[in-house]
């Protein structure tokens, strides 16, 4: 079967799907879309919110005119969990058994109710080792919404997280030759965001960091704070956020989840440039929510002497009708994008 260029991002309150390929060095983009204020299947277990997905889904896909029914799905970060690690040539078997061992380290739940997948990131045959990507999720979530996708009429053919998504997309557009420097990407989530570190000379992504700290933090400070309602609050964020020159000072508001986000970043970097002896980091380019919050580019940046930016790949686009109207929502759709190009 040919493999399917539609991706499903399952936000815990959105929904967005992407048609996309890439040749050449380029990503076109045929439809785009998204819906907002969607029940959170990951919080929630019910059948109304079962049929409320569903129809969620098969509303979007109508509006989109998308008729194909084969999809890759990727959920959040924060309900799986991942691990990169270093394992000795092993034959197949022996390679699974040692995995499972390590797997039961990291993920705090049965492994006979976890649905696991690995793969082989990096092959060295002069150190006989190899890097693999374990990834894990709760069975029951998987069947959940395995079960979500087909009542709207939809055949998964994939389901990954986040992490492997932009993993994907990273090790087409971000390789290079720099020997000691890489890239970091934040995925600013809802409720949880991640830290990825990506070597550029061996083309992938070498290490993670979740946590809990996201937008719904500065969404409910800016909420309290300013006595405004949650559509108020989310047009503070996007227009004010953290600019200097606004008409309400949000910066107060907002710093204290700001500091927790730049401790997490300055532990992650110190991490990462030890561990793999860099002496700087190239970039910092952040995705999901955070084009959402005005200047937290510049925060961030002021903090570290990174260069940071929200990541919407203009460069490596193609320029059609679909991104003149989308080029500003890019950073949201990364996770989508990755998932749908193969």
């Amino acid at each position: 079967m040919a493999q399917t260029n539609i991706c499903l991002n399952f936000g815990e309150t959105s929904l967005k799907v992407a048609v996309a390929d890439s040749s050449s060095n380029q990503i076109e983009i045929h439809n785009l879309g998204f819906k907002e204020d969607t029940p959170n299947i990951f919080e929630i277990e019910n059948e109304k919110v079962l049929e409320e997905s569903a129809k969620a889904i098969s509303d979007l896909f109508s509006q989109l005119k998308i008729k194909e029914k084969n999809i890759n799905i990727v959920i959040p970060d924060g309900y799986t969990y991942s691990q990169i690690i270093e394992m000795p040539h092993l034959k197949e078997k022996e390679l699974l058994s040692a995995i499972r061992y390590q797997a039961d380290q990291f993920i705090p739940m049965p492994l006979d109710e976890t649905a696991l997948d690995l793969d082989i990131l990096y092959d060295d045959p002069v150190g006989k080792k190899l890097l693999v990507l374990i990834e894990a999720a709760p069975q029951k979530l998987i069947a959940r919404i395995t079960q979500i996708v087909e009542v709207a009429g939809l055949l998964p053919e994939t389901i990954e997280n986040e992490l492997s998504s932009l993993g994907r997309l990273a090790n087409q557009f971000f390789s290079g030759k720099s020997v000691d420097s890489g890239i970091i990407f934040l995925n600013f989530g809802f409720n949880t965001s991640s830290l990825y570190f990506f070597d550029k000379k061996k083309n992938l992504i070498e290490d993670i960091h979740t946590f809990k700290n996201g937008y719904n933090l500065l969404l409910k400070e800016a909420q309290i704070n300013t006595n405004s309602d949650l559509k108020r609050s989310k047009e503070m964020l996007k227009l004010i956020g953290f600019s200097a020159n606004a008409s309400v000072n949000l910066g107060p508001i907002l710093t204290p989840v700001l500091t927790d986000l730049l401790s997490e970043i300055e532990k992650f970097t110190l991490l990462v440039k030890e561990r793999h002896k860099l002496m700087k980091i190239d970039n910092l380019y952040m995705f999901n929510m955070s084009h959402n919050v005005k200047d937290l580019d510049k925060k961030i940046e002021a903090s570290f002497s990174i260069p940071t930016a929200n990541l919407n790949l203009s460069s490596y686009i193609k320029k059609n009708d679909i991104y003149n109207i989308f080029s500003t929502e890019i950073p949201a759709f990364i996770s989508t994008l990755g998932g749908a190009i193969r």
